[in-house]
């Protein structure tokens, strides 16, 4: 054989190893689908057809399946289903973070932070209003031990384990946003005898999944979580999460969530999911004048505002930072329900839920504001007796 012809066979032996056909390698790719049945999940027909279970929900007859998308033709020939969607991301709503170390501050001191007296928190602590005897959970990356900080418990999903703690760094800043507690030192929050649980459904990059927060909205309707916190963001309107969101609400959950850090205008809708759904409260940012934040998203799905632009909050390391994004707006409106539902422990989520949104500075246009900006005075004297 001349060295003419070897190098004939060579190449096209390069060119078959590269060019395997597109169709071959994604039939063959395994990806996360959930499938939802009409009524009660068919197991055996999922495994008869070769499907992987890995999780199924209680709030839906749902079932997570890893199936090659040659093995999801198989299995979406059955009338009994009525849905196959994928598992896709969800991601943190922070915009950026600037370090604690810029800002001169006594660490021997405690601070009550712009965004926490902007919105009229103390004027609850000076009544002895702090959140006591309120379960407010957090889904998120965890969070972290810190002095400021006091945790009641909480699961970690991604792991499927009781170890909650913050491997990425955002659901500490959202923690301390609502609870950081009142002490000798460091800063305060909306509400610091809250019940904090950690729901950790973020992994150490920030993302995860939707199946996860599925799995934690469903462990906190099983624990009795008064109030969830989701300061993150998808653009995917699922099913399976829209259930979720669902039954948490016809369980008495609070839902709050950051709108989205998608920016916008009043004439176009950016708002992201959860955030989208009609049971969950959507909370855009705004700055310490007062000014919707340049990367808050918009839309007539908006809410309400609260601060979320170069906010005080704890952080993993166990100091302080700065941070911005509706991620840090939102938990400021979790920590005023947390307020109103101390004061008013039988209220239900709808009349929680009519409180916080009359409970408002009026600025601007509802399509950037919502109905304003979160006032806690007003929250507390709308939930008298």
């Amino acid at each position: 054989m001349n060295n003419k012809m070897l190098l004939v066979i060579i190449m096209s032996l390069i060119f078959f190893t590269f060019n395997i056909p597109k169709t071959f390698a994604d039939n063959n790719h395994e990806q996360r689908y959930f499938v939802t049945f009409k009524e009660e999940v068919d197991t055996d027909y999922i495994k008869e057809k070769e499907g992987k279970i890995i999780r199924q929900f209680n709030t839906s007859s749902s079932v997570l399946i890893e199936a090659s998308s040659e093995t999801i033709q198989r299995i979406k020939d059955n009338n009994e289903i009525v849905s196959i969607e994928l598992d896709v991301e969800v991601e943190i709503d922070e915009a950026y973070e600037t370090d604690w170390g810029l800002i001169d501050i006594d660490p021997q001191e405690q601070l009550i932070p712009w965004n926490i007296d902007y919105i009229g928190s103390t004027y609850a602590h000076q009544i002895d209003i702090t959140g006591k005897n309120v379960k407010v959970g957090i889904i998120d990356s965890g969070i972290n031990p810190h002095k400021d900080l006091k945790v009641s418990g909480g699961i970690n999903i991604v792991g499927n384990n009781g170890n909650y703690y913050d491997d990425y760094g955002h659901g500490t800043k959202v923690a301390g946003i609502i609870a950081a507690l009142d002490n000798s030192y460091g800063i305060i929050g909306v509400a610091p005898d809250v019940e904090l649980y950690s729901i950790k459904v973020l992994k150490s990059n920030g993302k995860g999944s939707i199946s996860d927060v599925v799995a934690g909205i469903e462990w906190a309707i099983e624990n009795d979580i008064d109030i969830l916190n989701f300061s993150l963001q998808t653009t995917i309107d699922n099913s399976v999460l829209r259930n979720a969101i669902q039954k948490a609400y016809e369980n008495n959950i609070l839902l709050v969530a950051s709108a989205g850090n998608m920016g916008g205008t009043k004439k176009v809708d950016t708002v992201t999911y959860p955030a989208a759904y009609d049971e969950v409260i959507a909370v855009a940012a705004v700055d310490k004048n007062g000014e919707r934040a340049s990367y808050s998203s918009t839309g007539k799905r908006i809410d309400i505002s609260a601060p979320g632009d170069y906010v005080y909050t704890t952080v993993q390391s166990g100091l302080y930072f700065l941070a911005t994004g509706t991620s840090m707006a939102a938990p400021h409106v979790s920590g005023v329900a947390a307020l109103v539902l101390e004061r008013q422990p039988n209220l239900d989520v709808e009349e929680l839920r009519k409180i916080l949104l009359k409970s408002k500075k009026p600025f601007g246009n509802p399509k950037l504001y919502g109905k304003g900006i979160i006032d806690v005075p007003k929250a507390i004297k709308f939930s008298k007796n």
